[in-house]
């Protein structure tokens, strides 16, 4: 102990303080050594922090020439020049951000394609969804076979129908409006024993006009089976008859020179626009106008090359067709995405994968906290997407569709 210490010590042992406490000479004392003591820690930690500045600067120096992190050609170079506190090294998506409430309702339509086996041709059933909020989340609110599809005031149900004549089966898309009564309408293969004479699958619906793709089987020991893609207005399908002969050409079909009129490329009016499909592409309903070579000797089945052409769905095919989300985020936040679609309201993004459709809520961006995930069956695809917004439209669509569905 210093001297000045057993000052104080003497000082304060002499007895009780008076005036409430410590006297005015006894205050300055302690204030001058407290003092003192500040200045002597100053002094010994003095050289041992210049020590350590040279020390940091010099790792630092030697971490800017030789670190090297296989991100930072991801990362915008601001990201990395900013401190670890204002933004991680990389930028991840706000996920405090408070969803916005659903407010629509989603019917997706999808095929399943059964390939051929034991002597039974390949075929098609189908199923619909409507995703909506249910008790304040969203849920598969219906489910049931068949492609339920919004038309004007009504529903129309699209199911294969098969025909019989002669022992030669037709495999054909069938329209009717939608009622309690054909809800529960059964799906089957075909009998391996019986020839299909013409089969067609469903490529689009919505709206007023389906995308469909036919096959159509030549005689035994004649040429070989011929493919065939067309838009027809829906209402064309509940005209399903016999056909005398199978050849689709002669079937009422929407071509693209009726549809764009003379805005349609002299290259695509007349026959050269008369076949065509829509199919997905990046989140969009895209037209493709199909082309077809001849088989040498009708050896070999002759199916359509299908081209993408630079026009846009006209809003009686597709009323809504617009992605809120981009594609870098859609394949950051799931990385074997194959398709996408968004909600009218913007407040929904749906990311498809070959395993599954997940939503997401959207809000200015893609909040990546999954709202639903619903399971794909394998060689399923999706045909239809049509939307509700607001009341009282949603709540009509989950009460009609449950029971048209069959839920």
């Amino acid at each position: 102990m210093e001297p000045i210490d057993d000052e104080l010590k003497q000082w304060m042992a002499e007895g009780p303080f008076i005036r409430h406490g410590f006297s005015e000479a006894l205050k300055k004392r302690i204030g001058e050594r407290i003092d003192e003591q500040d200045r002597k820690k100053k002094k010994k930690w003095m050289p041992w922090s210049a020590g350590l500045c040279t020390a940091l600067a010099a790792i630092a120096v030697f971490l800017s020439f030789h670190w090297y992190s296989p991100f930072k050609e991801l990362v915008p170079e601001t990201a990395w020049n900013e401190s670890p506190a204002s933004k991680p090294a990389i930028p991840l998506w706000n996920t405090t951000i408070k969803a916005d409430p659903v407010r629509s309702a989603v019917l997706i339509g999808l095929r399943k394609d059964h390939p051929a086996s034991g002597g039974s041709p390949e075929y098609s059933t189908y199923r619909t969804l409507l995703l909506a909020e249910e008790q304040g989340e969203l849920r598969k609110s219906a489910e049931g076979s068949g492609i339920l599809m919004p038309y004007k005031t009504e529903f129309l149900r699209i199911v294969p129908q098969r025909l019989e004549s002669t022992g030669t089966v037709y495999q054909k898309l069938s329209v009717a409006v939608a009622t309690e009564k054909n809800a529960a309408s059964v799906q089957e293969a075909n009998d391996a024993l019986q020839q299909v004479r013409l089969s067609e699958k469903l490529l689009f619906a919505g709206n007023r006009y389906v995308s469909v793709s036919q096959t159509v089987q030549q005689d035994k020991g004649k040429d070989a089976p011929r493919d065939y893609v067309w838009v027809k207005d829906v209402e064309d399908l509940t005209k399903t008859k016999l056909p005398a002969q199978p050849l689709p050409e002669n079937e009422p079909h929407v071509s693209l020179s009726k549809l764009y009129g003379s805005a349609l490329a002299p290259d695509l009016q007349g026959e050269q626009g008369d076949s065509w499909a829509i199919a997905r592409k990046e989140g969009q309903w895209v037209p493709q106008v199909a082309t077809y070579q001849a088989s040498p000797l009708g050896l070999n089945p002759v199916k359509p090359q299908l081209k993408e052409v630079e026009l846009k769905l006209p809003d009686s095919v597709v009323s809504y067709d617009k992605l809120s989300a981009s594609w870098t985020d859609i394949r950051r936040t799931v990385s074997d995405a194959i398709d996408a679609f968004s909600s009218p309201n913007g407040e929904l993004v749906g990311i498809v994968t070959a395993k599954n459709i997940i939503m997401y809520p959207f809000k200015d961006q893609l909040i990546p906290a999954p709202l639903l995930s619903v399971n794909l069956d394998a060689d399923e695809t999706i045909v239809m997407i049509q939307w509700a917004v607001d009341e009282p439209f949603v709540d009509i669509w989950k009460k009609r569709v449950s029971l048209l569905l069959g839920k």
